[in-house]
């Protein structure tokens, strides 16, 4: 198998024949909501509580997760307390405080923002991508079971459909999100969902063993999120037994097994 500077080794040689899913529920009850997320490197949840238009507490729980230290992130969280729901992606990922939280956290505590403007009723999104054999990526989207839209992106690039063709997913993307008008809510939240989905597609591909992070990945990933913060990357451990494979029983995602 090929070597990888950041990522170690190719995980099975049936890489080319999976596929990278992951599924985000969202549960609105009166004053509360309820949202999950699970993929093959991650299964979290998160009860955001409301009141009078703003967040009023935030409980988060990291049932499976990459590194040792993702679950300090819950502290950082608590800065969103006070805050206005619904905030546009601009506003809440703004200011860098992205990367002071754990990446699929603060998208799921975004999301659950959201879905609180719309009250009791549930939302379900899914995002596949099957294993490329290039730079080429066909990524399918869609929200409560019917197809919402599907993007070609070459090397990050959008290829199409338009709007998003001509957009970088990680250059300026969560701030066009933020601005356009081309897009309905719903899009705008299924795109954020790709965006990070992209960005852990390469977990399925490399075997990522436990124990301390490689210099090389340290390199590459650091200060890209709370577990990779400078203060943290220098100690930074992989845990044992967390990926998973969906490719061939998508029906098992959101059952925290």
């Amino acid at each position: 198998m090929n070597d990888h500077p950041s990522f170690g080794r190719l995980a099975s040689t049936r890489y080319g024949e999976g596929v990278t899913r992951r599924r985000i529920r969202l549960t609105g009850e009166p004053g509360t909501v309820f949202a999950e997320l699970e993929d093959h490197a991650h299964a979290m949840r998160l009860r955001l509580h409301h009141r009078d238009g703003r967040i009023v507490a935030i409980e988060p729980d990291f049932h499976r997760y990459p590194l040792i230290a993702c679950t300090g992130a819950a502290e950082p969280l608590e800065a969103l307390v006070g805050e206005p729901v619904g905030q546009d992606a601009r506003t809440f990922f703004g200011g860098g405080r992205a990367r002071r939280n754990c990446t699929h956290m603060f998208d799921l505590a975004w999301l659950a923002s959201r879905h609180a403007l719309r009250g009791d009723g549930q939302r379900l999104y899914a995002v596949d991508i099957p294993d490329m054999s290039d730079d080429r990526m066909e990524i399918a989207v869609r929200c409560d079971g019917a197809d919402l839209f599907s993007l070609v992106v070459e090397d990050g690039m959008i290829q199409s459909p338009l709007p998003f063709a001509g957009r970088h997913l990680f250059r300026g993307f969560a701030s066009w999100l933020g601005e356009t008008d081309a897009l309905g809510e719903t899009e705008i939240e299924a795109a954020m969902i790709v965006q990070k989905v992209v960005l852990i597609q390469p977990a399925r591909r490399y075997r990522l063993p436990a124990g301390p992070v490689g210099a090389a990945e340290k390199r590459a990933i650091a200060g890209a999120c709370y577990s990779y913060a400078p203060e943290r990357i220098d100690h930074a451990e992989r845990r044992a037994d967390v990926l998973r494979d969906f490719s061939d029983r998508p029906e098992d995602l959101l059952k925290f097994l």
